[in-house]
């Protein structure tokens, strides 16, 4: 289970990398257009985008785990997001309309797909967001892991004819 948390943990450095991609496009964009987060169809984009990650970051999974640990592959990212949280939160709280503190800023960028998030859903970020969404995020991960356990099962099963 360890291998399967620090896969997923590599991985989402990747989706770190690429938020910061998404959100520095975003910036330039911004002040060179009308471009806001506030469209529904932003929304709905890069809802179904970072769907589409996570379902993407299930398939790297090794499933040679025991099936009852699919849904655990998120643990390690969401234990140190909650750390880090917890960090900014007792260095002077997650209002990110202060001036920046360097207690928040590792749980800015650790944290920084949960918040684009909530900022395109226009709900404040908090922990019972990072709380639900990560639990959202460990249920898209096993279900993918599911689905590919079943899918090489299938295979397996037609080739043994």
């Amino acid at each position: 289970m360890f291998k399967n948390n620090l896969k997923v943990f590599i991985y989402y450095f990747l989706v770190l990398g690429i938020t910061y991609g998404i959100l520095t496009a975003f910036d330039t964009l911004y002040r060179s257009s009308t471009t806001q987060f506030n469209n529904l169809v932003m929304k709905v984009f890069f809802a179904i985008f970072y769907v589409l990650l996570f379902i993407i970051c299930g398939k790297i999974v090794s499933i040679k785990e025991h099936p009852s640990k699919d849904f655990l592959n998120f643990l390690l990212v969401f234990i140190v997001g909650l750390g880090l949280f917890f960090l900014a939160y007792l260095g002077g709280g997650m209002d990110f309309s202060q001036d920046m503190n360097i207690l928040m800023l590792p749980a800015q960028v650790f944290l920084s797909p949960f918040i684009l998030l909530s900022t395109i859903t226009g709900r404040r970020f908090d922990i019972l967001f990072y709380i639900i969404t990560s639990l959202l995020i460990s249920v898209v991960i096993g279900l993918s892991t599911r689905r590919t356990r079943v899918k090489r099962r299938y295979k397996s099963k037609i080739k043994r004819r």
